[in-house]
């Protein structure tokens, strides 16, 4: 990796990054699993996870973090934020080993079209053909 690739990676970055607009004084963090979807146009597996906020405002704030082809990237990202995230007292960070059950927990706290959808998505994809 290089130094450059280090840096846009980097824990911090990150969590200013999924902090922004968390505007509470204990901001509440959703951090999803890794997961991997096919892209249009190609036949391999683009891994990513999903990170959510919830603005002062009650609004969902919603980030894809891309590792494309690297799962193990994923991973280590993902491990990295949410060490770095921990740090940042206070804070509240929800942790989720299964993106529907983090969807439905968005359209609980953040009810409105938008979780709704997403979360009606993740149960078609998930019910197959």
């Amino acid at each position: 990796m290089t130094k450059r690739a280090k840096s846009r990676f980097s824990p911090a970055r990150l969590a200013d990054h999924v902090l922004r607009g968390a505007g509470s004084k204990t901001p509440t963090i959703l951090l999803g699993p890794v997961v991997w979807t096919i892209d249009p146009g190609s036949d391999a597996r683009s891994w990513y996870f999903i990170t959510c906020a919830i603005s002062a405002e009650g609004q969902l704030l919603i980030d894809r973090l891309n590792a494309k082809h690297d799962q193990k990237l994923a991973e280590n990202v993902r491990a990295g934020l949410a060490l770095e995230l921990i740090q940042r007292k206070p804070i509240v960070l929800h942790d989720f080993s299964d993106e529907l059950e983090m969807a439905r927990w968005c359209e609980v706290y953040c009810p409105g079209e938008r979780s709704s959808r997403i979360r009606a998505q993740l149960e078609r994809e998930q019910a197959g053909p």
